[in-house]
C-alpha cells in the first residue's frame, strides 16, 4: 500500500498551483466571416 500512496503524492505535485491557471479564455475568429460574405450570407453563418 505504501507504493500506491507514493504515486498519488507525486501526482499532486504535477498539477499547477491555482494562481498559475488562466482566469480567461480568448476566442479568435478566423476568416469564415469573409467566406460567408463572399457567398452573400450573413457573417455569423461563417462562424457556426
Amino acid at each position: 500500500m505504501s507504493d500506491a500512496s507514493n504515486i498519488s503524492d507525486s501526482n499532486e505535485d504535477s498539477f499547477p498551483v491555482e494562481q498559475e491557471l488562466p482566469r480567461h479564455v480568448a476566442i479568435i475568429m478566423d476568416g469564415n466571416g469573409r467566406w460567408a460574405q463572399q457567398r452573400h450570407l450573413p457573417r455569423f453563418i461563417g462562424h457556426k
